[in-house]
């Protein structure tokens, strides 16, 4: 419980900066800065799975609106590209991991 209110605090506190400095993306990257610190800290926030699920999907949806057409279609005339950037950055992220 200790770490869910830090994390939450520590978001708060590092969004509320970050949108003062007007950075981009200020959300996102205040969460994950109050993450990285809980971390670093050896704290663990365990989210269960159904949550997890939800919001990935969510995230899913939400970039799939923000995506106009033209896209898709530079994206299928370009597939091997496309392949080769995700083959790419899971076989580098398998190595790492």
């Amino acid at each position: 419980m200790i770490q869910w209110a830090s994390l939450l605090l520590g978001s708060v506190l590092f969004i509320s900066l970050f949108e003062m400095l007007h950075l981009g993306a200020a959300l996102l990257l205040g969460a994950m800065a109050a993450a990285i610190l809980v971390a670093v800290m050896e704290g663990s926030v365990a989210v269960p799975r159904w949550p997890f699920i939800l919001s990935q999907g969510v995230i899913g949806c939400m970039i799939a609106h923000s995506m106009p057409l033209p896209i898709l279609d530079l994206m299928l005339r370009q597939w091997p590209l496309f392949l080769a950037g995700v083959v790419s950055v899971i076989l580098v992220s398998s190595l790492l991991g």
